[in-house]
């Protein structure tokens, strides 16, 4: 191994040189897993989250819409709900809401029982008013056309215990948690496509 160290004078190298020589050892002691009231997670970062279980009722946390009203979870019950979790100053949240889109447009023309929200959380302004202003200008010059809400006290992202973002969680029609994905992936919008297929055939 060579390491350059950052700041040193040119030239300047550290060098190792070693081996590793494993040992494998034999035991009679069986070792088992119980995955019981375990679930799969989609990053390693989930494994130490208190976040909601799968299948678990989602938090009713009350959130603002851009004009100032307010919206709650709960008036969504029937449908399947993608949320979008996103801020201004998160560079891939703007991908991510990219697929949001494409996403919304898919299911706005089928006729399906869906609503795809963004919920932006987590602004970096000191009063709500300055927070709401931020996100409309944002969202003018994106020319998104979904309905993006405003999570002002980051109560809600709290509630799902801090999943970082870009997040992106479904919510079934019975208002439980159906899936949660937790940064970006290129097949985002046929993944999100088929969780709501499999949340809607869950009904």
């Amino acid at each position: 191994m060579v390491i350059r160290p950052v700041g040193a004078p040119e030239g300047y190298e550290v060098k190792l040189t070693g081996a590793l020589e494993p040992e494998v050892s034999e035991t009679d002691r069986v070792v088992t897993f119980d995955p019981a009231n375990r679930g799969a997670v989609d990053h390693v970062s989930l494994l130490a989250s208190k976040s909601v279980p799968i299948g678990e009722v989602v938090p009713e946390i009350t959130l603002h819409s851009l004009s100032g009203g307010e919206v709650q979870l709960q008036d969504f019950r029937g449908r399947v709900v993608v949320i979008d979790l996103w801020a201004t100053w998160c560079a891939p949240c703007w991908k991510a809401l990219e697929y949001a889109e494409e996403l919304g447009a898919s299911v706005k023309t089928s006729g399906l029982p869906v609503t795809v929200l963004a919920v932006s959380t987590l602004e970096r302004a000191p009063t709500h008013a300055e927070k709401r202003e931020h996100v409309a200008r944002f969202w003018r010059s994106k020319g998104f056309k979904m309905e993006t809400l405003l999570d002002l006290d980051g109560h809600f992202l709290d509630a799902l215990g801090y999943p970082g973002l870009p997040s992106t969680i479904v919510i079934a029609p019975d208002g439980t948690l159906f899936r949660h994905h937790l940064g970006l992936s290129p097949d985002m919008v046929a993944t999100l496509q088929a969780d709501v297929r499999d949340a809607l055939e869950q009904q």
